[in-house]
């Protein structure tokens, strides 16, 4: 009579060997950038965003969290009298706010941006590539809607605490 324990591990090597434990494909965050540019697009699109140049990006360096972009869709219900039935749709669609920290540096140029577009209710155009193979990124527009200070404990870095209010549609595809 077999041990259970040797059936078990037979067929583990029969998996692997047929290569039904694949490694994962996931990467992590590490080495993902946000960059801002204040010149829009020259059309909201995949297109117009990835027609700017690279020398228009302004990179935020030191980024702590990017935090995550969340798209939500509006669910539109109506009954009907007849059948009794709750019909749904999909609506709107929102993106929502992107919260990220960054080490405060007053003379960085992406925080100089980010702080005027604060101040001045004006929308800041956004690049997130991520640290992938196919150098992935979202494009999107956004504006500042906190710019906030900080210092923390004494053993804490000095941080700059943003929300990023997404305005229209977020754009997936690649980054030069």
């Amino acid at each position: 009579i077999p041990h259970r324990c040797n059936s078990g591990f037979k067929l583990f090597t029969e998996q692997y060997q047929r290569g039904d434990f694949m490694p994962s494909k996931g990467v992590t965050s590490a080495g993902s950038c946000l960059a801002f540019t204040a010149t829009a697009p020259a059309t909201e699109t995949l297109v117009g965003y990835t027609a700017i140049t690279t020398d228009s990006w302004t990179p935020a360096t030191e980024i702590v969290s990017m935090g995550e972009i969340t798209g939500t869709s509006e669910v539109v219900t109506t009954q009907l009298v007849c059948s009794s039935e709750t019909v749904k749709r999909v609506g709107t669609t929102d993106y929502g706010t992107q919260s990220i920290e960054i080490l405060f540096d007053s003379t960085n140029a992406a925080q100089v941006l980010l702080a005027n577009a604060f101040r001045n209710k004006t929308p800041l155009y956004c690049r997130e590539k991520l640290s992938t193979a196919a150098n992935d990124a979202f494009f999107y527009k956004a504006f500042v809607s906190k710019y906030a200070v900080a210092v923390g404990a004494p053993n804490d870095m000095i941080k700059l605490s943003l929300d990023l209010v997404i305005d229209g549609n977020v754009f997936q595809g690649t980054a030069a």
